[in-house]
């Protein structure tokens, strides 16, 4: 019976149905960060105490439902195949990383402002921070032709909700993108992170790898900002994907689950929630077959799937910080004037 969001309500009732709403943290540590309809929603402690001050409960089922049949039959599911589904998604993303690399050779040979990283197995890069950001675009394409591939079901939405659904893709993917090849390149990120299918960054030569002149005056705030960031997103999101240590169909699992987590109040209409929950069931099932036939042990099981969705939530969490460090940066150091996709994917 309150007043609120689409979003909303269902972040307030997955959080009883998980009850995990009263563990939520604050992001910031003030207990009091703005919780406003059209904003991004990063803190989820503050968003839930939000709902929770405003009279919100739940008393539905403490159980997620399947939608019956006359709820999904006019929605058509990406698959009914077993792993089909997943198996076209990995199919998409190898294809796009593919083609990632070819253009970006393009553009290093264009720059000229790289060198090989010695690697045994894996054609690898370093070059400068301009030339890495330069990359994004050639992210932001392919992982726009990964979406339109991988989930048709959505291309009858209107334009402006699947905008909307891909800027807030966009982020998680590049988040899974980066950092599960990061630990899949080098075991770990303690020299160097992947931040494009062929640009790695050495984490210990962040003044050297920004420009001299970036930041201007605040040079120092800007390399000590960046350093705290990168020590934070390294904190989040690289020990549940060590701990997960996911396999191939467990990837393509996740990088479809991520785009089921609807945060924002805009593109929350009942066409979308239905496709994503279908989409996501989907998912699960095919996970669920697959944990059948390749880990007998239902303790493993069980623990593997705990484990993909402890990741799937530092997903979420790592891009808000992405999100919310970038946004900061554009307005405080003028360093990404030029990257205007990038830049307008974050404002």
């Amino acid at each position: 019976g309150m007043d609120v969001c689409r979003a909303c309500s269902h972040f307030f009732k997955r959080a009883i149905i998980s009850r995990k709403g009263d563990s939520y943290k604050c992001r910031s540590r003030t207990n009091s960060c703005p919780i406003y309809n059209g904003r991004n929603l990063s803190c989820r402690g503050c968003r839930y105490a939000k709902c929770v001050s405003v009279g919100m409960v739940y008393d539905g089922p403490l159980r997620i439902n399947k939608p019956t049949q006359m709820e999904t039959r006019n929605i058509e599911l990406p698959t009914t195949s077993a792993a089909s589904f997943l198996d076209s998604v990995g199919a998409a993303y190898r294809d796009s990383i593919d083609r990632r690399r070819d253009q970006e050779r393009i553009l290093l040979l264009s720059r000229g402002d790289f060198t090989r990283i010695p690697h045994p197995t894996q054609e690898l890069y370093s070059a400068s921070h301009d030339t890495a950001l330069a990359t994004f675009d050639i992210t932001m394409s392919e992982a726009h032709t990964f979406f339109l591939e991988v989930f048709p079901t959505l291309l009858d939405l209107p334009q402006a909700e699947q905008n909307e659904l891909f800027q807030l893709y966009t982020l998680k993917f590049s988040v899974i993108d980066g950092y599960y090849r990061t630990i899949k390149t080098w075991g770990n990120a303690n020299d160097y992170v992947n931040c494009s299918a062929l640009i790695c960054a050495n984490l210990s030569s962040i003044d050297k790898w920004i420009s001299k002149s970036a930041g201007g005056s605040q040079r120092a705030a800007l390399l000590g900002s960046v350093r705290d960031y990168t020590k934070q997103q390294l904190e989040l999101i690289v020990p549940p994907l060590q701990k997960a240590d996911i396999t191939d169909t467990e990837l393509n699992a996740l990088l479809t689950l991520i785009l089921c987590d609807i945060d924002s109040p805009s593109c929350a209409s009942d066409s979308v929630i239905s496709r994503l929950e279908n989409i996501q069931l989907q998912v699960l099932d095919e996970l669920q077959q697959y944990y059948r036939r390749d880990w007998p042990n239902t303790s493993d099981c069980s623990i593997r799937l705990c484990n993909l969705l402890m990741l799937r939530h530092g997903v979420r969490e790592s891009a808000s910080l992405y999100y919310e460090f970038f946004r900061i940066r554009f307005a405080l150091f003028d360093v990404f004037e030029t990257e205007l996709a990038f830049k307008d994917l974050i404002l």
